[in-house]
């Protein structure tokens, strides 16, 4: 398991065929309550349409019965962990302007594409020690 959140998890997987490394986010349809699904749908349209080498790909689209899939470019490199768990180590006043700096390009390019991020919060980036 890469990651959990309020109505999902995603776990890295292997393509049977191209042995091809994916995330695999998936919902769970009956923690979608209350305007929730329509939240899901929003993040599966835009991902459809952003390309942005600081934004994680949408490939496919599962839709089952009780769940959703989305199948996702994985986040770049082999030892990628939530920008949470190394926060502590760099907690200083350089924090600030480098999570600045490496999250400003993804959301400069979701905001020029005509969207907003309306979960932006440390535990949504993801951090690659080789680049930043």
């Amino acid at each position: 398991e890469i990651g959990k959140g309020a109505f999902g998890k995603i776990k890295r997987v292997v393509h049977k065929q191209t042995k091809a490394v994916l995330a695999l986010k998936t919902y769970d349809k009956n923690c979608l309550l209350y305007g929730n699904e329509e939240m899901v749908h929003n993040e599966i349209n835009t991902l459809a349409v952003l390309r942005s080498p600081s934004i994680m790909r949408l490939f496919e689209v599962i839709d089952e019965y009780s769940k959703v899939h989305l199948v996702m470019e994985p986040a770049k490199g082999r030892h990628e962990s939530p920008i949470e768990k190394v926060a502590w180590k760099l907690f200083d006043h350089r924090l600030e302007s480098w999570s600045y700096a490496v999250t400003a390009p993804g959301v400069e390019h979701i905001h020029e594409s005509g969207f907003a991020h309306r979960d932006l919060k440390i535990e949504n980036l993801m951090f690659n020690p080789k680049t930043g």
